[in-house]
């Protein structure tokens, strides 16, 4: 599924590797939903703004492509 705010990439099952947790992220505008049906019909997440306010460290190093 292309990303509905950028239209540039395709949105990405991710998992944080420290937790069993994922999200759906668009690689290209950082934005970030937590359910697949969630996207282009409920507003987005800042992936940064998300995973600081979790208390998890910004890095990609930290995710997983599911």
């Amino acid at each position: 599924m292309i990303c509905p705010r950028c239209e540039q990439d395709e949105i990405k099952k991710i998992k944080i590797k420290e937790i069993d947790k994922y999200f759906f992220l668009c690689p290209e505008c950082d934005a970030t939903w937590f359910s697949i049906d969630e996207v282009g019909v409920t507003p987005f997440v800042d992936f940064e703004t998300y995973m600081e306010e979790s208390g998890f460290l910004v890095s990609w190093d930290n995710l997983e492509n599911l």
